[in-house]
């Protein structure tokens, strides 16, 4: 979606197909709420994410995590994406899902406490584990830099740059180091 008036008008479509047996299909739940919540409707993509817990709680995690950081919630989606971790632990996922909770749980910390070590550890394990993820480099270069580790900081955001030359928060924030 586009903007705002597309993901709305995808997230009526989605709820029309949440009828009868539909109802309880988890990965249904969670692509409406992603639909409400680029609508701008984070109280309705919440309901649907908590109710989606049960059959997919690796996925409804990361998406209430995204909701509540969006909301300004950074001590509930800190708890979000902790589950979405443990979740990820008991099943058989892709790094890419595991390497989205680390970050929304690096950001989570950080917004509470921009020195906040386990952020930068939690972000270090991500790299680590999932090289190609510029998004992962570009947080842990953030983070370095609120930490006042210039120089990781800069490597990591090279790093970031070199995955994806069009990314343009982590080009910014080489810019500005």
């Amino acid at each position: 979606w586009r903007g705002p008036k597309e993901a709305l008008v995808a997230a009526k479509l989605l709820e029309k197909e949440r009828k009868g047996a539909a109802l309880h299909d988890a990965r249904l739940a969670i692509d409406t709420a992603d639909a409400w919540r680029r609508a701008g409707d984070p109280r309705k993509a919440g309901d649907l994410l908590r109710a989606a817990m049960f059959g997919d709680p690796l996925h409804a995690n990361l998406g209430l995590g995204r909701v509540q950081m969006a909301s300004n919630q950074p001590g509930e989606a800190e708890q979000s994406f902790r589950a979405a971790l443990a979740a990820w632990d008991k099943g058989a996922f892709g790094v890419d899902d595991q390497t989205d909770a680390r970050i929304g749980l690096a950001r989570a910390l950080v917004a509470r406490d921009p020195k906040n070590k386990e952020a930068a550890a939690t972000l270090d394990a991500a790299v680590r584990d999932d090289g190609g993820s510029a998004e992962a480099h570009y947080w842990l270069a953030k983070v370095s830099q609120e930490q006042g580790d210039r120089d990781k900081a800069r490597a990591q955001a090279d790093k970031a740059i070199d995955l994806d030359d069009a990314y343009p928060e982590a080009l910014a924030l080489d810019g500005d180091l």
